[in-house]
């Protein structure tokens, strides 16, 4: 990540207006959240993703069978303009779940949950769980990237405050009309 981005998102961050966002028992489904517009997070973003996400069929092999149009007719474009900031507190957590696509026409979708680990501090657990059994551990700056249909989880924070911020990899459809399944 540039150290331009990085500034950009720490900015940003500093001035976010956080809400309780409980979707759930407290214990299981709590966080707290901002949403903010940034083609500037956006746009670093998807420069520093995108060598490696280039080939969509690679990273979505499994769930782009259920999609109404085949996956090689997709090319992943940039990442959404709407990024969301979720803060943890200890003993919070998020329960398993799949990410839900955005959806903003028929020729544009996202397709890869974006995850950026953010500093905060002395944060202890708050892993992100997902697949079977991979552990995607909070460090500064730390990026995963994963397909939005991937079962995932945050453990429980057990001490500090996990701050991450959400983005997405959009993809635009790129093939013929009529060449649905």
């Amino acid at each position: 990540m540039s150290p331009e981005l990085a500034a950009v998102i720490a900015e940003t961050v500093a001035e976010a207006s956080f809400e309780e966002q409980q979707l759930g028992p407290r214990h299981h489904r709590y966080r707290e959240r901002a949403i903010v517009e940034s083609p500037a997070i956006a746009d670093g973003l998807w420069d520093a993703l995108s060598p490696h996400v280039a080939e969509l069929g690679r990273w979505l092999a499994d769930s782009a069978r259920s999609w109404e149009r085949p996956v090689d007719e997709w090319r992943a474009t940039g990442c959404n303009p709407r990024s969301r900031f979720y803060r943890y507190h200890p003993g919070t957590s998020y329960a398993p779940h799949r990410d839900a696509p955005w959806r903003p026409d028929a020729g544009t979708r996202s397709v890869l949950t974006v995850l950026v680990y953010l500093p905060s501090g002395d944060c202890v657990g708050g892993a992100t769980r997902y697949g079977v059994d991979e552990l995607i551990e909070p460090a500064d700056w730390r990026i995963a990237v994963f397909d939005h249909a991937v079962l995932h989880e945050g453990t429980p924070v057990e001490r500090g405050r996990k701050l991450v911020l959400r983005n997405d990899v959009v993809a635009t459809w790129v093939g013929q009309v009529g060449s649905s399944r």
